[in-house]
């Protein structure tokens, strides 16, 4: 028998943690031809969490370029000087987000940016997301870096549970979805115990997961969010 785990009584927060690093595509130095000793150094990196109630997805691109000037002749010296960087990062997140701009910095200097979203998201509803990161180089007139990605749907899967007796101090929860057992897709396990100090176990238990599929593939994280209650509500 599978014994699973719930705690209702713990305070929720964001516990979901995913940080991808991607390197993305970087051209060599400011200038390919003109400034070969430069080497870019840009990373862009994606979180998402949720609180069960909200979905929050991060997107940051931070970095620096490593190298020197050219010293002759002198007008190339002079625009390698002038040079600057300028960070951006997208951030969508079902209907919400859009594209956030920071300043323009020296092209050797640590740059970086994030942009924040956040959706009130309905159990069970798929939400895109979707990010795209560029540093644009004043000299090129266009990125020197960028990466993006896609392919990703985030959701809050809730999963309802039916009191099936106590253990000791514990209360026993057996899987129980009004419209299916079979509809719950990310449980936390069947039987759930949950430790009730006071001995109070409600009829249903709600467990919250974040349901992250990227490409098809699903994986579930648990949020740090369970709930005891007199109704059931359906799996998601």
């Amino acid at each position: 028998m599978k014994r699973g785990v719930a705690e209702p009584l713990r305070p929720v927060g964001l516990a979901m943690f995913v940080l991808l690093l991607w390197p993305g595509f970087a051209v060599e130095g400011c200038a390919q031809v003109t400034f070969p000793t430069m080497s870019p150094g840009y990373s862009t990196y994606t979180t998402y969490t949720t609180d069960g109630t909200y979905i929050y997805t991060t997107v940051q691109v931070s970095g620096v370029i490593n190298g020197i000037c050219p010293t002759q002749p002198a007008y190339l010296a002079n625009e390698c000087h002038a040079t600057t960087h300028s960070p951006q990062a997208y951030n969508q997140v079902g209907s919400v987000g859009g594209w956030e701009y920071g300043g323009a910095t020296a092209w050797n200097s640590w740059l970086s940016i994030t942009n924040n979203q956040q959706i009130a998201a309905t159990p069970g509803t798929e939400y895109t997301f979707t990010y795209s990161t560029e540093v644009v180089c004043s000299y090129l007139g266009g990125a020197v870096y960028s990466a993006s990605g896609g392919g990703i749907s985030l959701a809050i899967a809730v999963t309802n549970y039916i009191h099936n007796g106590n253990e000791g101090s514990e209360c026993i929860y057996d899987l129980y979805c009004p419209n299916g057992n079979t509809e719950a897709t990310c449980p936390a396990g069947n039987p759930v115990y949950v430790d009730s100090t006071q001995n109070q176990c409600l009829n249903y238990l709600h467990d919250y997961r974040l349901k992250v599929t990227i490409f098809g593939t699903v994986t579930c994280f648990p949020v740090g969010k369970a709930e005891l209650a007199n109704y059931a509500v359906n799996c998601s």
